[in-house]
């Protein structure tokens, strides 16, 4: 998958190449988390699996320095697939800062939440000593996981209903965006509905029951979420690369890919400008048509 976006990518514009980067780092951060979980197996496992005990309480008891590299290598994660997210909805809205301007404020309050849960978990031996360490340990990583839920949620939402609202006031075949406007929800949806269980977990006590058979729940959740935030956005990529291959909806396809403003606003904005331009010259020399026509052909 990743090496068909790739080639689809490389293929293109400058400008288009910034999303086969930011794919490649984000695969690269989930490689990373791949070989950190897969140290930790091997750490459990082997290293202290002499009995059953041990490899219980080697669960329970990871080295700090897993647990900062890993929660970082996660959150990272999903600030990258945020910011992807974020640069198409800024094209797409014909790069318009205003429209991005509260998502751009969430990113950024997404970044300094991952710098503050880092360096929280730098310090996790002396904070969980004592009761408010791990509220403010636990209340910095619900800050994030709505922050990220709200984020993907709103900039999802603004892609969709522009697509939306283009389609509704176009000639063009309204199948193209709504084979696109599908691709989105399809990519997005699992997405975002996994960040809500993610973010609304920590206040449900059943999960932090360690003798509960959901206590491992948070675990697999989490799992699917950095998974999810890998391969959504490079599905609705590669599907797009597909459909322009095929030539089926190119346009639909450069409106998200190639990112410009967009075509059709120009077409309209044309179209309007020749009907007022047509109505002026008319309206003050009604008396001679022919005379009429000639000013509009020279005003256009």
């Amino acid at each position: 998958m990743f090496l068909k976006v790739s080639k689809g990518l490389l293929d293109m514009a400058q400008s288009r190449k910034i999303v086969l980067a930011t794919i490649t780092v984000l695969y690269s951060v989930n490689v990373v988390i791949l070989c950190l979980q897969w140290y930790f197996i091997s750490w459990s496992y082997a290293t202290h699996g002499d009995t059953k005990d041990s490899i219980f309480w080697a669960y329970l008891e990871p080295p700090i320095w897993f647990i900062e590299a890993l929660n970082t290598s996660q959150n990272v994660v999903l600030v990258i697939e945020d910011g992807l997210l974020i640069w198409r909805c800024y094209h797409v809205w014909g790069q318009s800062l205003k429209i991005v301007a509260m998502l751009l404020l969430l990113l950024f309050t997404e970044s300094a939440l991952v710098i503050t849960a880092t360096v929280l978990n730098s310090f996790t031996p002396i904070l969980v000593t004592n009761q408010a360490g791990k509220d403010m340990i636990n209340h910095v990583d619900e800050a994030f996981s709505f922050t990220c839920l709200a984020t993907t949620f709103f900039t999802t939402f603004l892609i969709g209903y522009r697509i939306y609202t283009v389609s509704r006031n176009t000639n063009r075949s309204i199948s193209r965006y709504k084979h696109i406007f599908t691709t989105i929800l399809q990519s997005a949806a699992v997405h975002v509905l996994l960040l809500l269980v993610q973010a609304i977990s920590p206040f449900s006590p059943i999960f932090y029951d360690i003798q509960s058979r959901w206590s491992q729940v948070d675990e697999y959740i989490n799992m699917i979420v950095y998974l999810a935030s890998g391969l959504a956005p490079t599905v609705m990529v590669l599907h797009l690369a597909v459909v322009n291959e095929t030539d089926t909806a190119t346009f639909a396809s450069s409106t998200l890919m190639h990112l410009p403003a967009m075509e059709f606003d120009n077409c309209l904005d044309r179209s309007t400008h020749a009907a007022d331009i047509e109505r002026r010259v008319l309206m003050s020399r009604p008396e001679d048509p022919v005379n009429a026509h000639r000013a509009i052909e020279q005003e256009k």
